[in-house]
């Protein structure tokens, strides 16, 4: 509730560091540490700037993930720029200390127009571990990886080898209908996600299927195949696998624990289904241990 000492307004992402560490942002630019007794013991209002902070978690459209970096002290999410810039990202990093905040601009191989060419597919997906920044933008399957401490970045092609590598264009002005269409007419690639106990990356993404106007537009979405990429540290593929589109959609649930990459099961045409559970399959590295690895293709 927002009402109280310890209201949250709205919540939103939410990064979970330790039991009593948990970091919340809300919609009203304010990021607050809460403890497990629902506690709040500080609030940092996000400093007003030329950039305007982005954090979500909708796989449908991208995510962009809250992280605290304990030695740093300093929380890092992503942010837009607001004036005149129309495809510049960033990575902020907020410091605890002294209130100061970084800026790691985020860009990519091709001078994409983000906001007037590729409907829901706008912004980048940003994850963060202890010494990278790890992005990658739905409409294409190179992967970003920026260093913190030297601010250098590499990049990878983690191309596909069952679907396009790269999405279409729209032209400028476009129809809701025609951003549904391109939805469902391209590829759309997902987060960047590590698992340090194998020291290896995860990826999904989900393919293309036609549009038609007369089938309800969820039906159409819920239809489309899904594919897990598996990366060693070097960003070489170690497999590339289809998943049960029966099961899963490009709505649910997904993550890393120490056990492997998991994903909620959750499906329109998926019949056995217990509502009541959140009911989880978990993949491991050990699933792939016939595969060979593949060196990755060149960037896009």
């Amino acid at each position: 509730m927002p009402e109280g000492p310890n209201g949250i307004f709205h919540p939103g992402v939410v990064y979970a560091h330790a039991v009593d560490s948990i970091w919340v942002y809300t919609e009203d630019n304010v990021i607050s540490l809460v403890d497990s007794a629902g506690i709040v013991k500080e609030r940092i209002s996000i400093p007003e700037s030329d950039t305007m902070p982005f954090l979500m978690v909708n796989f449908s459209l991208c995510t962009a993930k809250l992280y605290f970096h304990a030695s740093r002290k300093s929380l890092f999410y992503l942010s837009f720029a607001i004036k005149n810039d129309k495809n510049n990202f960033y990575a902020q990093e907020y410091s605890l200390s002294d209130h100061s905040v970084k800026f790691y601009p985020l860009k990519a191989i091709e001078d994409y127009d983000f906001r007037n060419q590729y409907g829901w597919k706008q912004f980048p997906n940003v994850t963060f571990n202890e010494h990278s920044i790890l992005y990658n933008f739905p409409v294409e399957s190179n992967i970003y990886v920026l260093d913190i401490e030297s601010g250098k970045t590499s990049v990878y092609g983690g191309k596909s080898r069952f679907t396009p590598n790269q999405v279409s264009k729209l032209i400028m002005p476009y129809s809701f209908e025609q951003a549904n269409r391109h939805l469902c007419e391209n590829v759309h690639f997902y987060e960047i996600l590590y698992e340090p106990e194998k020291d290896i990356y995860y990826r999904l993404h989900s393919g293309r299927i036609d549009f038609d106007s007369h089938i309800d537009f969820y039906s159409l979405v819920y239809s489309k195949e899904i594919f897990l990429t598996v990366f060693n540290n070097k960003f070489e593929i170690i497999n590339e696998t289809k998943l049960d589109r029966q099961k899963y959609n490009i709505f649910n649930c997904w993550g890393v624990t120490g056990k492997g990459f998991f994903i909620g099961k959750d499906n329109l045409y998926y019949q056995d289904i217990n509502y009541e559970q959140l009911q989880l399959d978990v993949f491991n590295l050990e699933d792939y241990s016939s595969s060979m690895t593949v060196t990755p293709a060149p960037p896009n």
